[in-house]
């Protein structure tokens, strides 16, 4: 089982599908706004966010794969570019 993280993300929702191709199991880590798509893609899915431990303990058992793709951005206040 290969547990996907930041599956609705940018990089993730792209990774998803190939994933799911390889015929392993994909468990895709993400927030209960996002579930459709990934279960349309093929994947099961286990609700939450990699900053939470108890949802990380239930979306772990089988995995012996992680995909790690999440990006935790502390900085609130939006980036300007020069």
């Amino acid at each position: 089982m290969i547990l996907l993280t930041g599956a609705s993300g940018y990089v993730g929702s792209a990774m998803l599908p190939h994933l799911v191709r390889t015929g392993e199991p994909v468990r895709a880590l993400i927030h209960l706004t996002n579930a459709d798509r990934a279960k349309a893609a093929g994947a099961e899915v286990a609700l939450g966010s990699v900053s939470d431990p108890a949802a990380l303990d239930k979306a772990m058992p089988g995995v012996d794969t992680v995909v790690h793709l999440v990006a935790l951005n502390k900085n609130k206040r939006g980036q300007t570019m020069a």
